[in-house]
C-alpha cells in the first residue's frame, strides 16, 4: 500500500510511531507500506482513522473509488432506466433543486441578519 508512505511522510512520523499506533511491529508495518503484507480488516480501520481517510481510500491505494462521472456516462445509465424509473428520477432531481435553493435562502438570510446584527 504505497499511499500508507505517502500519509505517512505527510505526517512528518516515522515508521514507528506508526506501527507503535496501530499495535505492530515497525517490520510489519513497514510490510504494510512495501506491500509484501496485507494489514487485517481492524487495522485498516485504525489507519483510516489515524491518517483521517477511508477504508477505501487505503484499498484503492489513494485513488477514489466513488469518483464523478463525466455527463455522458451518466446519460448513458439514464437511457437504460424503464419509463418509470426516469420519472422518479427527474422528480428526485426536482427534490434536489428545492433543498440547494432552501439552503441558499437560509444562507441568505442568515448572513442578512449578521450584517444587521
Amino acid at each position: 500500500m504505497k499511499i500508507l508512505r505517502k500519509l505517512r511522510n505527510e505526517k512528518g512520523l516515522t515508521q514507528s510511531e506508526v506501527a507503535k499506533f496501530l499495535g505492530v511491529g515497525r517490520t510489519t508495518y513497514t510490510q504494510y507500506e512495501t506491500g509484501k503484507s496485507e494489514p487485517d480488516v481492524k487495522t485498516l480501520k485504525k489507519l483510516a482513522i489515524f491518517f483521517n481517510v477511508t477504508v477505501d481510500y487505503l484499498i484503492n491505494d489513494g485513488k477514489m473509488q466513488n469518483e464523478p462521472k463525466e455527463q455522458n456516462e451518466i446519460l448513458k445509465e439514464i437511457e437504460t432506466l424503464s419509463e418509470e424509473s426516469k420519472k422518479e428520477l427527474e422528480k428526485y432531481i426536482q427534490l434536489l433543486k428545492i433543498k440547494e435553493q432552501v439552503e441558499k435562502t437560509k444562507e441568505e438570510q442568515s448572513s442578512a441578519l449578521e450584517k444587521e446584527a
